[in-house]
C-alpha cells in the first residue's frame, strides 16, 4: 500500500481516527484521509476522487454523504459492516487479501 490513499467515511470520528492512526501504523508509506461531513462537501468530493481505496461505514453514514461518495469515486466503496475500529480495519484486510 506504500504511496496509496486510502479514505475513511465515519460518522463515528473517535473510531474513524482510531482506524487512520492504526492503518498509517500497519502500512507505512500509505496516507489516510478521513471526513464524517452529512453533505456533499467540497472536501468529501476530492477525498472520493484522489482514494485508492474508499472504506464506507454505512451503518453511521449519511445518505447524501453515500451518493456523494458514489458519484466522486466512480465505483462502489469498500463497505464496513460495522460502525467501530475493528470493522474498518476488517473490511480493508478482506479486501487486500481476497
Amino acid at each position: 500500500l506504500n504511496d496509496k490513499n486510502i479514505a475513511i467515511y465515519t460518522l463515528s470520528t473517535s473510531a474513524g481516527k482510531r482506524a487512520k492512526t492504526a492503518i498509517e501504523t500497519l502500512y507505512p508509506g500509505v496516507s489516510v484521509g478521513l471526513n464524517s461531513d452529512k453533505v456533499c462537501s467540497d472536501r468529501l468530493k476530492n477525498l472520493s476522487g484522489s482514494a485508492d481505496y474508499f472504506l464506507f461505514a454505512w451503518k453511521s453514514s449519511s445518505h447524501q454523504a453515500f451518493y456523494c461518495i458514489k458519484e466522486h469515486l466512480g465505483r462502489e466503496p469498500l463497505y464496513v459492516a460495522g460502525k467501530g475500529t475493528a470493522s474498518i480495519l476488517n473490511a480493508l484486510k478482506t479486501h487486500l487479501e481476497s
